[in-house]
């Protein structure tokens, strides 16, 4: 029976060798069948603790005072220790520390095996979102009462090693196996063990895995279907919709009279095929989404073409899990859906098996490279999906994404993996879906590749939701980019490929051809990198100044209307580029045909070269087409210093948003219906489209405006964000236990200033979306805490509804775009071209519709209305007032008051519900 010790320790910081010393040790004696013995010794370090470990810990200078010291516990720590396995979470912080405090007394150093618990969670519950003791403990039930003492955490720590073992009780032998080689570089005798464990216990075979190529996948099992909690009509009422009739009630779904509104009049137009289409407003959180697709849903299954574009991939995920759910209780019949996402989301199989091959042929391994690939290994045993949002971001150190769109693309990955081809079976499964759910920035970049799959066709329909942001989304379609950065970057990869072809001439087949095409190649590489020298040397010389000055304000970026831009030399320096990189890429593109590699050689670096080649044309072709400046109306400059190094992006943006909407509507034939669509309720359609508009009747959104000292857009930003987060902590959690603040520029700064004012353990509580490059990750811990403040920009609640509910929303400031930004000064300057008032035309709409979504997320979409708060004073004095609140006349109303008169109210309306 092997026996371990596992241990934890707490110290006055964490370094050894600038004098920190041990205050605490825990130690849980532990074998294979659980826990022996506990132990703890409060350590008396000689010195002050500092506040920082006093907040982390509890642990106090009071506390210790009577304590020992360490030499005086040293020999019953040891005795406990003995010959037994060191375990610790995170072990080579514990076990140095221990080791070199006990030399510095004269004892040896320590000489046990060690495991480290953090690499072994990393590895085996590679979807978990936080390895930290505390994070995992709670995700897995395992109690940790005081976080941060020493015994409460070894103990949780042995219950963590506990839990691992009976987790490789139920993964498979074979699995473990193709892994083993993988393990040797763990940390100390972590590897060791997990063998060893393995051997011991691993089931030797388990039903549910396919082994393919290298891979032991995961049985897919029903993807894209939605099963009804029951079947059939009993007890269900019908909705009349005219020539057609749907069965309502089912599954414990109600329509509200709203909702059969929507479902009545979009039945009715999806029924006809005069009018092609529509415009549809109703208050957010309102339950429209469940209404039209009821609507759409309620014809013959089977039909795929019919296409949903969100706003946002939460919302797109939203609608999957839980809308679609309930159209089916109500329509009592399975759906059948495609969700398609951008190919970046998913993993290619045929990547991971040329990494896995180059890895295990390698003669020098990293240790990052090996436990990468063995936890991509063990989640692929368990994943449906092939998402890469699964997994800890942390984890994924390399890209192992793929693009296939076309039918030819992905029959080949289905050939070779089958349902493993997990974005090419998306594509293969339109035929039979009930429902394509996509977002729009998909959509703009995918629109010719939804046309070849037969959707979006004069027979199909298509639904935009959250329409108002299809206008932002249709204006970054059309941007153009380029980068210096990346443009040296992939210069250099190029040049230090062509000099492996020069340097390695035994590795490859060279006729004349391809010896001319090498020359030629090496020389224009020289000439583009002249031309580039050329350009930065401009930048250098006449931008200079401006990147200082732009350092020591808040805006970055200037912009030059194209008109200013095309006349400029920058313009020309940059299409010098443009002709001198296209030369080299033809040049190129004849080198890669014409060079052969031996028989025994690695193809892999002539791969490289191609790939390159194919990813500089793409790049080039952006850059022509920036230069080009069709459909394009400014361009944005940002100029960066690194070190003694300017670095430089050019964006080409559009501005006439009718524009980008008339061009997009163009290429549709299909029958289209925007939702949320109250921006477009002025646009000038080429087709006139039928409008709906309906309205709760709820009682309207009380907005409280807090009138204390100055507005927030008086303060700059580091003053609004402390102001902002004094208020909260006046209210969250005493009065609110669960928050939305809706931060847009101000998130990082408002979130520093919260950790100033929190303590560690209520920092936790403290979500920020800037920390998750996920948001469904976001949503989902935020939505399992009783008690939380979330952080969010402005469009990140759109469409999706908490489980909990929220009991306040705060907008410290009204969501005007920044009118310092470049792009924002950039439409100023178009807009006063064309005789237009900026402010009232486009600033004053835009920020209306934001603020407009902002209050309805709050009145609507849970039983309990949140309560709404803004710091910014502007919403009742300001010139615009009146016409602010005329436009919400039928969502909000409006109360100014002081913080402590808050704060009073809410302390009666607690009494008076007491």
């Amino acid at each position: 029976m092997r026996r371990y010790a596992v241990v934890d320790i707490e110290t006055t910081g964490p370094s050894f060798k600038e004098g920190d010393k041990i205050i605490q040790i825990g130690l849980v004696q532990l074998s294979d069948q659980g826990i022996e013995a506990e132990y703890s010794w409060d350590i008396q370090p000689d010195q002050k603790i500092p506040p920082r470990i006093v907040d982390l810990t509890g642990i106090t200078d009071e506390q210790l005072a009577p304590a020992p010291r360490l030499r005086d516990i040293a020999d019953d720590f040891l005795e406990k220790l003995g010959e037994r396995i060191l375990v610790a979470h995170n072990i080579n912080f514990d076990y140095k520390f221990l080791s070199r405090s006990l030399e510095r007394l004269g004892y040896p150093p320590l000489s046990n095996e060690g495991i480290d618990t953090v690499e072994l969670i990393r590895l085996l519950y590679p979807c978990d979102q936080s390895y930290k003791l505390g994070d995992f403990a709670e995700k897995h039930g395992i109690s940790l009462v005081h976080a941060h003492s020493a015994l409460d955490d070894a103990r949780a720590t042995a219950h963590i090693l506990l839990l691992i073992q009976d987790r490789i009780r139920q993964l498979s032998y074979d699995l473990f196996q193709s892994i083993q080689p993988l393990t040797a570089r763990m940390i100390r005798q972590t590897g060791t063990y997990l063998n060893r464990w393995v051997d011991d216990w691993a089931p030797r075979t388990r039903e549910g895995l396919v082994k393919k190529g290298p891979f032991y996948l995961a049985e897919q099992k029903g993807q894209g279907l939605v099963f009804p909690k029951q079947f059939g009509q009993d007890q269900a009422t019908s909705l009349d919709l005219g020539e057609r009739a749907i069965y309502v009630g089912q599954g414990d779904v109600h329509l509200t009279g709203l909702q059969e509104g929507i479902c009545r009049d979009l039945s009715q137009f999806f029924d006809q095929d005069q009018e092609r289409l529509a415009c549809l407003d109703a208050p957010a959180g309102s339950g429209k989404s469940l209404a039209y697709l009821l609507a759409a849903l309620q014809s013959s299954p089977g039909q795929a073409d019919l296409v949903l574009a969100t706003s946002t991939r939460l919302l797109q995920d939203r609608l999957a899990q839980e809308s679609l759910q309930q159209v089916a209780d109500i329509l009592g019949r399975p759906l059948r859906y495609v969700q398609l996402k951008s190919s970046r989301h998913y993993i290619d199989l045929s990547a991971l098996e040329a990494f896995h091959h180059d890895l295990l042929a390698s003669k020098q391994v990293k240790k990052r490279d090996a436990l990468l690939l063995a936890g991509l290994m063990i989640w692929l045993a368990q994943s449906q999906t092939g998402l890469l949002v699964e997994l800890n971001p942390g984890l994924l150190t390399k890209d192992f994404t793929g693009q296939m769109t076309t039918a030819k693309a992905c029959d080949q990955a289905l050939a070779k993996w089958g349902d493993h081809a997990y974005y090419a079976r998306e594509w293969q499964a339109i035929p039979e879906a009930d429902l394509v759910l996509t977002n729009q920035a998909f959509l703009c970049q995918h629109q010719n590749d939804l046309e070849a799959w037969g959707l979006l066709s004069s027979k199909g329909c298509f639904l935009v939701d959250e329409s108002h942001q299809l206008l932002d989304t249709l204006q970054s379609h059309g941007s153009k980019a380029w980068s210096s950065q990346s443009f040296e970057k992939q210069a250099n990869h190029i040049q230090k490929l062509l000099a492996n072809l020069i340097h390695f001439p035994e590795a490859y087949q060279f006729s004349g051809q391809s010896f001319d095409e090498l020359y030629q190649s090496s020389q224009l590489i020289q000439t583009v990198w002249q031309s580039f020298d050329q350009l930065m040397a401009y930048l250098e010389e006449n931008y200079r100044k401006l990147v200082y000055y732009k350092q020591q304000s808040e805006t970055k970026e200037s912009f030059m209307l194209k008109s200013d831009f095309q006349a400029s030399a920058f313009y020309r320096q940059l299409k010098e580029v443009q002709a001198r990189v296209s030369d080299l890429s033809a040049s190129l593109i004849k080198l890669c045909q014409a060079v052969q590699v031996k028989a025994g050689y690695s193809k892999q670096r002539l791969d490289q070269l191609k790939a390159l080649v194919q990813e500089q044309r793409r790049m080039n072709d952006q850059l022509d087409r920036l230069l080009g400046g069709r459909n394009l109306d400014y361009y944005v400059l940002n100029l960066v210093e690194v070190g003694d190094n300017l670095h430089c992006q050019v964006q080409a943006k559009p501005f006439e948003d009718q524009a980008l909407l008339d061009r997009f509507l163009k290429g549709l034939a299909c029958q289209t219906v925007f939702i949320s669509a109250s921006p477009l309720a002025g646009r000038d359609f080429e087709t006139k489209p039928v409008r709906y508009s309906y309205k709760t009747r709820q009682a309207l959104q009380e907005v409280f405006v807090l009138m204390d000292g100055l507005s927030i857009d008086k303060m700059n930003a580091k003053v609004a964000a402390a102001w902002t987060a004094d208020c909260l902590l006046s209210l969250w959690p005493r009065s609110y236990n669960r928050v939305l603040v809706n931060a847009k520029n101000q998130a990082r700064l408002l979130e520093a200033a919260l950790k100033e004012r929190l303590d560690y353990q209520s920092f936790q509580k403290v979500y920020s979306q800037l920390n998750f490059k996920h948001t469904h990750k976001l949503f989902q811990l935020f939505d399992q805490e009783d008690s939380g403040l979330l952080i969010g920009l402005q469009n990140f609640s759109e469409g999706v509804h908490f489980k909990q509910g929220l009991d306040l929303v705060l907008l410290p400031r009204l969501p005007f775009a920044a009118p310092e930004a470049a792009d924002e000064l950039a439409k100023q300057a178009l807009a006063r071209e064309e005789g237009r008032d900026y402010f009232e035309t486009v600033a004053l709409p835009d920020m209306l519709v934001r603020l407009k979504q902002a209050i309805g997320r709050a009145a609507n979409g849970q039983s309990e209305p949140a309560a709404f708060l803004s710091l910014d004073q502007r919403l009742v004095k300001s010139a615009y007032a009146d016409k602010l609140q005329a436009y919400l006349a039928s969502t909000a109303s409006f109360t100014s008051l002081c913080l402590e008169e808050l704060k009073a109210d809410l302390q009666d309306s607690s009494q008076d519900k007491g």
